[in-house]
């Protein structure tokens, strides 16, 4: 982890000095797990990492054992942005998918739009949920990528002990994270 942390430094100071150097992940003990190549190379989560390569963002992952890192996305992504730390948007052309690290390859990418939110969770346990807006509509995914509400609501508000306000055609309610109204009617926005 220390060589991941030093390398995106690295990539920052790049960055920022409008250098054009090309980089890589050298392995601890020597030797490149990813060749010195790329434009930008960033930690996303546990020996796996975002890198941007001449056609787009790509993500690899080292494996046990192997001797380099393996790509783990066929056809790489225009952009790769961090929504919550567990989970990332993915996108291609004008639509997003959610990317975790027991997922890092979506099959479809549905929304155009997302904003993280933090939720307390009655447990006392926080949690980071992500708002995702598709045709419309928002609806809201859990850190590990699962859509917890459907995209129906034409806003979603504040997210608190497992509650979400939402509106609908103006109207604001309360629901639990399944989507059941908890306090339904004309709950303005908080």
């Amino acid at each position: 982890t220390r060589g991941i942390r030093r390398h995106s430094r690295v990539s920052e100071w790049c960055n920022r000095r409008g250098k054009r150097y090309r980089l890589g992940i050298w392995r601890a003990a020597g030797g490149w797990l990813l060749p010195p190549q790329h434009k930008a190379v960033w930690p996303l989560w546990t020996d796996t990492w975002e890198v941007e390569t001449a056609s787009g963002w790509q993500i690899y992952r080292l494996a046990p054992g192997a001797a380099s890192a393996i790509l783990i996305n066929g056809e790489p992504y225009e952009a790769i942005d961090n929504a919550t730390p567990q989970l990332s948007m993915a996108r291609r052309g004008d639509r997003l998918a959610p990317i975790t690290e027991a997922h890092p390859v979506p099959a479809e990418f549905p929304f155009e739009q997302f904003d993280a939110r933090y939720m307390d969770a009655p447990d006392g346990r926080a949690q980071w949920l992500t708002a995702v807006r598709a045709d419309g509509h928002w609806g809201l995914l859990d850190a590990a990528g699962r859509l917890r509400l459907p995209v129906r609501f034409d806003e979603i508000g504040s997210a608190w002990n497992g509650l979400v306000a939402v509106a609908i055609d103006g109207a604001w309610g309360i629901v639990d994270l399944d989507g059941g109204p908890v306090a339904p009617g004309d709950v303005r926005r908080m």
